[in-house]
């Protein structure tokens, strides 16, 4: 019966953040559940022992929450949860859909569009962005996409994100979970106690057993208002992505060359896009959620490249001239990147996974590459960073940082030829 508690099990965890569960409603979704998946001789009660499931009483009621109402209340409550807390204690955390390979010329066909993955699952993967009040402290991204091996992972042994695959890849339950942990498990080693607000969700579950971590809920239908990194760190973050992806796609017209991208290389767009994102924009959208005093954000020195690119690539690609450069930053806006699951939904991941865990070689249709990277060796890699040092002396006012990268770039170089 394995297959059917399971299934049971992650519809257990995505429906009773939104309803009230009581026994006879559970007991006929399993019923259901067994019937779909061939097994109708499944009983009930193993699943409640094997899983801790018990009843209890439930005080008070919940439903929909008036947006204005909510405003006010955690307008009002914000001082008094924020005064026994330093700044850099103050973290907000949330998830974004990004069609990492998507060119400009397809961006016309998904311009406004509420997705939900399915149509363009094969361009999308969800980053997951946190970071404290004061800017100090951007934690390492969280990158969910389909493929837990895809074939550009071959050789590939570190990553400069966190990563993790299902097959729709959306943040789940237990994906957040275990992220909350491992920050947790941070800040109690570095003997901080923090606030982490989030948003209302069914892929954000009550976590137990937290030390040093106080996590706050912002109420239903605010986080347009009230969640800091959604008043202008996530597109500052696209807009950076973007500016890259275009880059990349001007080098390719000069060269020759296909312009398409891999998971392995949005990754690293995605990495270098987070860097990019500055410490003025991330306290000025802090300010604008009113945790903090405002401050001005003028973040234009990539957004004016963007529209000079632009111009670039609607020549070359023939885009109309009705798609602008705000268009293409905002492609991937209103993509959906966690949800209550729908019943065919769980079945078709329950039954994936056996093949995900099973074949960690194997690749869906959807994620096929045609050619496997090749690895570079230490005497490649040399060369490589050879040529790169041409080009930068090459330029006028390179400052001691690039030059110290490069120096750092070098030593490692060296430590891997040695090893």
């Amino acid at each position: 019966h394995k297959e059917v508690e399971d299934t049971l099990h992650m519809w257990f965890k995505s429906a009773r953040n939104n309803i009230r569960l009581s026994g006879p409603i559970f007991a006929a979704k399993a019923e259901k559940l067994a019937a779909d998946l061939g097994n109708e001789n499944f009983t009930i009660e193993r699943f409640k022992k094997r899983w801790n499931v018990v009843s209890k009483s439930v005080c008070g009621g919940s439903g929909t929450v008036d947006s204005t109402v909510a405003d006010d209340s955690i307008t009002s409550k914000l001082p008094a949860l924020l005064k026994d807390y330093e700044p850099k204690n103050i973290y907000n955390t949330d998830g974004t859909g990004l069609f990492y390979k998507l060119l400009p010329n397809k961006t016309v066909a998904i311009k406004g569009e509420n997705c939900h993955g399915r149509k363009h699952s094969k361009e999308r993967i969800t980053i997951m962005v946190a970071a404290n009040l004061d800017s100090s402290d951007k934690l390492k991204l969280l990158v969910i996409g389909k493929s837990q091996k895809s074939r550009c992972f071959k050789n590939v042994k570190s990553l400069p994100v966190d990563y993790k695959a299902n097959t729709q890849a959306w943040v789940t339950s237990d994906i957040f979970s275990e992220w909350v942990k491992k920050f947790d498990r941070k800040m109690e080693c570095q003997k901080r106690k923090v606030l982490l607000f989030i948003d209302n969700c069914p892929a954000h579950p009550t976590i137990a057993t937290l030390m040093a971590t106080t996590v706050i809920v912002l109420p239903p239908n605010s986080t347009s208002k009230l969640q800091p990194v959604d008043q202008g760190v996530i597109k500052s973050f696209k807009q950076n992505y973007r500016c890259l992806l275009l880059k990349h796609i001007i080098a390719c017209f000069e060269l020759r060359e296909d312009a398409e991208i891999n998971l392995l290389q949005g990754i690293g767009f995605a990495h270098h896009s987070w860097r990019k994102v500055t410490m003025r924009c991330i306290s000025s959208c802090f300010a604008s959620a009113g945790f903090c005093i405002r401050e001005t954000n003028e973040e234009t020195e990539n957004f004016l490249y963007l529209v000079e690119s632009w111009k670039i690539i609607q020549v070359n690609m023939a885009l109309s001239s009705d798609l602008t450069a705000e268009d293409y930053i905002d492609m991937d806006k209103n993509v959906v990147n966690s949800a209550q699951l729908m019943e065919a939904e769980i079945i078709a991941a329950i039954k994936a996974q056996d093949s995900i865990s099973g074949d960690m070689e194997s690749e869906s249709d959807e994620d096929y590459e045609p050619e496997e990277p090749k690895l570079s060796s230490v005497a490649e890699a040399t060369h490589f960073l050879e040529v790169l040092n041409q080009f930068i002396n090459a330029e006028s006012e390179v400052s001691d940082t690039i030059y110290n990268n490069i120096a750092e770039l070098s030593d490692y170089i060296l430590l891997c030829k040695a090893d």
